[in-house]
């Protein structure tokens, strides 16, 4: 019934197409041979309801047959079919299962058709048949751009129909296991997808839940190599995502929603990872002071991970260009913050910080973090931190798969800045918590980004071992064994 195309069957096809939309999270694709290209064939409706049809004898598409034109039809082309859709028509009228109202926005065929294949795509195996549906993909991609006209009525159908559609690939972008890098990887090929999601950025007719929707795509699609690069030559896209997590001042957000803000602010890291030019791109947006404005967005406890997490990537992948901008200010003002919050800090919330810390180092004056290291009165509190941490996360978790990483790194950060500090490491404990990390490599840690269970981002720069090696020796020399300097003492 989905694919009777006849407009005398349209409320038969939009009762069957209610139906399985609430039969759908339950339908197996792989059992009903060309399912998906039945589905597929709703999006294709244009809303003629109340037009006359051709070939229809003038009546009103939809109207209903007559009981001498029901048996008039019985012998026609169709056969059998045109009495069960009669006969269905008579039950649809008897018992009230439909009623006869309008067709809203949100219950045309194609959001109808949009409601089925989002439902089907919560099952994996689903979207193994989605993922070789190429033609499939297109098609909706396809839906995601407003039609060039002036027609107001239409604009809320329009919304409707591209809400439904990025509803239905953001699913497919958030997609767990090997099938939904598939996935990613199949909607990066389109060559239209990142138009029409930046012509939709821009129109004043999106609302927040489509940039909202919009952004998290963006966000997933990020999670692959090649798609970070082709996002990162939209400069409007970047744009966009910066006048949304910062505001388009550059000192005041127009957008109040916080998850809209929050959810562009980690896109924008996502683009980062890894990625020196899109750092790039992201300093050269106009009307902003990027350092100056992420460092000030540290202060808020609540969303402290999104804009450490876009500093580091930038301090890591852009340093010459931020030296020349000469922002050691910021980055020294920020130091001290980064360093208390690391004390209340736990999971990935404290892997950022920490590695943050890593990074500005790289970028501030070498007297400035021995006297802000040296003035710590609860240096001891910090090892033990570190120490504990360490030790606690011999098993990586994927969701901060660093955090080992970036505590040697800043171990080495501290010990080249604050030699004095190797006797502390050293008394608590973290030569024996280097060797257990020494001694425990983990394939996990040879990631920097999971999704789900599976890890989407290589990390790069020395391996973990040769880390520890260089924090184990940095150590060794600056502090002489405890034991030696007992023995000297008591000579």
């Amino acid at each position: 019934m989905l694919g009777w195309a006849d407009e005398r069957h349209r409320d038969i096809r939009l009762t069957a197409a209610r139906i399985i939309a609430n039969l759908a999270d339950n339908v197996t694709v792989a059992d009903i041979p060309g399912a998906l290209k039945v589905v597929c064939s709703l999006l294709d409706d244009e809303e003629t309801s109340g037009q006359t049809t051709s070939g229809n004898g003038g009546n009103a598409a939809g109207s209903q047959p007559t009981d001498d034109e029901e048996l008039g039809h019985a012998q026609d082309s169709n056969g059998g079919c045109i009495w069960v859709c009669q006969s269905w028509q008579r039950m649809k009228d008897k018992w009230f299962i439909v009623e006869k109202l309008p067709l809203a926005d949100q219950e045309s065929l194609p959001i109808l058709g949009m409601e089925i294949l989002e439902k089907l795509a919560h099952d994996i195996n689903n979207c193994a048949e989605i993922a070789n549906a190429s033609y499939l993909i297109s098609k909706i991609i396809g839906l995601i751009s407003y039609r060039d006209d002036n027609e107001s009525s239409n604009n809320e159908q329009q919304c409707s129909v591209i809400c439904a559609s990025l509803n239905f690939v953001s699913r497919l972008a958030s997609t767990g296991e090997n099938i939904g890098v598939t996935l990613r990887q199949e909607l990066c090929k389109n060559f239209f997808l990142l138009n029409n999601l930046e012509c939709v950025l821009e129109d004043s007719r999106s609302s927040p839940e489509l940039m909202k929707l919009m952004i998290d795509i963006l966000t997933k699609l990020a999670l692959d190599e090649d798609a970070r690069k082709e996002i990162g030559c939209c400069k409007m896209i970047v744009w966009k995502l910066m006048h949304v997590f910062i505001g388009k001042d550059g000192s005041t957000n127009a957008y109040n929603d916080q998850s809209l803000r929050m959810a562009a602010g980690e896109a924008l890291a996502n683009l980062t990872t890894e990625s020196p030019a899109n750092c790039l791109v992201i300093l050269e947006v106009t009307g902003y002071e990027i350092i100056k404005d992420l460092k000030n967005m540290l202060c808020e406890d609540e969303y402290i991970y999104v804009p450490a997490s876009l500093l580091q990537n930038i301090c890591a992948h852009a340093k010459d260009k931020l030296l020349h901008q000469d922002v050691s200010n910021h980055l020294s003002s920020a130091f001290p913050m980064v360093m208390e919050n690391i004390m209340s800090a736990e999971g990935k919330h404290l892997e950022v910080l920490i590695g943050l810390v890593s990074q500005i180092c790289d970028m501030i004056p070498e007297s400035f973090i021995h006297d802000q290291i040296q003035l710590r009165t609860n240096r001891s509190e910090l090892v033990q931190k570190l120490v504990g941490t360490l030790n606690s996360n011999r098993k990586p978790n994927p969701e901060y798969p660093r955090m080992r990483r970036v505590i040697v790194e800043m171990v080495i950060s501290i010990v080249k800045f604050c030699p004095r500090y190797a006797t502390i490491l050293r008394e608590g404990g973290m030569m024996e918590a280097l060797s257990k990390v020494e001694m425990t490599p983990s394939k996990v840690e040879k990631h920097r980004v999971f999704f789900g269970n599976i890890g989407v981002i290589l990390e790069s720069g020395p391996s973990l071992t040769a880390l520890v090696a260089t924090a184990k020796g940095l150590i060794h020399s600056a502090a002489p064994t405890i034991a030696l300097n007992q023995t000297t003492m008591l000579d």
